[in-house]
């Protein structure tokens, strides 16, 4: 009778409509009486429903605490250790030239195995977000499919059949497992997710840079039959053990609960619905109302930038050894300037990633691209060749600022929508393969072009780029300079958002504003809940 009497009272709460100068905010306070409610109920037994806020709080945070730190270190060892084996593939291909003297495919199986993860990103990320696929059913796929392509490696005996089960095959399992990672650690990481990625491209380099000597002592001692057993060994075991501890945040699949009292239980004082509430309020899996990235000019100034960086990046890296042993140093001393190189990676992408999170983007994009292509043009093309200093110098200027601009990809991805943070920075990795690829050919054509004199007669250290490799130093720091230049024109572009929301979401930031002022204005600034924005 009791329950009878307190529903009936419940239900005769008045609601009062309010509107605002902007017609897509509009507010609902639904007046009731609360003080008539009982402070408590007469069975103590019955349960109370927990409200949304309340599940969230018992939810494990995000961007600290125990499990995100775990998952983070997870993700590090997987990528590093499925990564080494691409990103030692020069080691592999020198000891192939020799074995295979007359066979020029052997640079395919780079170029599949460490492009095929970012030239098909896109798709995976496509499949995922069409078909709700379990992320961790990817990993598992992606990471049996590169053990097994290194295991079947051993019994190759041609290097067309190496391109098929290291090349292919491996780049394959790379790109399966390689953007549902990183989703995954979006769920733990969001106001951190810039240093989370830097953190996961570094711990990949660093090992890459151990990596190497591994493998090129493994090669010369015992071949490449132990040398592939031992990577599949550490993958096997360090990978899979990585995969084990990497679960997506528990808020991704929990779904929240309402306010609302069942036909059972009797609501207490402290469980009644906020005064104010909105009336027709959508269904938490409708897409907000948002304008999607491919319809804003400021994914193509990314797109267009990450493009031009990604088609000079590679070149020093793979023509520094070259230049070094031409100008009379030891292969031994164009050793060392790549690992420095290598290794300067590292702090180039936490750095930059640890930034991302307090600078803005277009800021750091201009940095690492401007400077990249001033130490091109002044050292390497111009001082370079007269020290070994000075080539080490370079290589670690250029490493450090270069590599800083895949760690901004994931703040590029963020400035977008929620929903298409991956598939912008899939797009991103899609750009990435495409100029590392188109690169080859370009700078072969340059070499060939410029060289083909000093070739005959020695380089030339007096000259731009030593003669030799002028055209490719040109190419590097004229790339460079025009993603720079990109840059500023997206940082007026952020700028012109604040303005009136033209490059992202049009007029959001004044509704918000205004939104804040309705609450002061109604005295509603304790006690409202909700307020719609459209």
């Amino acid at each position: 009778m009791a329950q009878e009497s307190l529903n009936e009272k419940h239900a005769h709460r008045q609601s009062e409509t309010f509107s605002t100068q902007n017609p897509a905010i509009t507010i609902t306070r639904v007046v009731s009486s609360p003080s008539d409610l009982p402070e408590t109920v007469a069975d103590d037994n019955i349960p109370t429903i927990p409200t949304a806020q309340q599940n969230t709080a018992l939810l494990p945070p995000k961007d600290r605490g125990y499990k995100a730190y775990r998952t983070l270190a997870a993700a590090v060892i997987l990528e590093a250790v499925t990564l080494g084996v691409p990103l030692a593939y020069g080691i592999y291909q020198d000891y192939y030239s020799t074995l295979f003297p007359d066979n020029t495919t052997a640079p395919w199986i780079g170029v599949l195995s460490g492009g095929m993860p970012f030239l098909g990103a896109p798709l995976v990320t496509f499949c995922c977000d069409k078909y709700n696929l379990n992320l961790r059913h990817f990993l598992w796929a992606g990471w049996s499919l590169c053990w097994m392509s290194l295991v079947a490696s051993l019994w190759c005996t041609s290097l067309q059949v190496l391109v098929v089960t290291q090349g292919f095959l491996y780049g394959l399992g790379s790109l399966l497992f390689e953007l549902p990672l990183l989703t995954l650690i979006n769920s733990w990481f969001d106001k951190k997710r810039g240093l989370a990625y830097g953190v996961i491209f570094g711990g990949a380099d660093l090992f890459a840079f151990g990596n190497t000597f591994l493998v090129s002592y493994l090669l010369k001692r015992f071949g490449p039959k132990v040398t592939l057993t031992v990577s599949a060994l550490l993958l096997i075991n360090l990978g899979g053990g990585a995969i084990l501890l990497l679960k997506p945040r528990p808020a991704d699949n929990l779904e929240p609960t309402t306010t609302e009292t069942t036909a059972t239980a009797t609501p207490r004082r402290d469980s009644i619905p906020s005064p104010l509430v909105l009336p027709n309020q959508p269904d938490s899996k409708t897409p907000p109302p948002t304008i999607r990235y491919f319809k804003r000019p400021l994914f193509y100034l990314f797109a267009l930038a990450n493009l031009a960086q990604a088609l000079s990046y590679y070149l020093p890296f793979i023509y520094l050894p070259s230049f070094t042993t031409d100008l009379n140093y030891t292969h031994d001393q164009a050793a060392l300037v790549l690992a420095l190189a290598n290794l300067s990676q590292v702090l180039g992408e936490v750095g930059f990633g640890k930034l991302s999170d307090h600078l803005p983007v277009p800021l750091l994009l201009l940095i690492s691209t401007a400077i990249a292509s001033i130490a091109t043009f002044t050292i390497w093309g111009l001082v370079a060749s007269k020290s070994l200093a000075a080539i080490i110098v370079f290589a670690v200027f250029f490493a450090t600022f270069g590599s800083g601009f895949m760690a901004l990809w994931a703040r590029m991805a963020t400035m977008f929508d929620e929903r298409d943070t991956q598939m912008v920075f899939s797009h991103l990795s899609f750009g990435r393969g495409l100029g590392a690829i188109l690169s080859g050919p370009v700078s072969s054509a340059l070499l060939s072009m410029d060289g083909g004199v000093q070739d005959k007669i020695g380089v030339d250290i007096s000259a731009f780029g030593a003669g030799k490799y002028s055209g490719i130093v040109g190419f590097v720091g004229g790339c460079m300079a025009c993603s720079a230049v990109v840059g500023v024109v997206c940082w007026f572009a952020v700028w012109w958002r604040e303005c009136d929301g033209l490059f992202f979401v049009g007029g959001r930031k004044e509704r918000e504003v205004e939104a804040e002022k309705v609450k002061v204005d109604f005295g509603w600034d304790e006690t409202m809940e909700f307020v719609n924005i459209r």
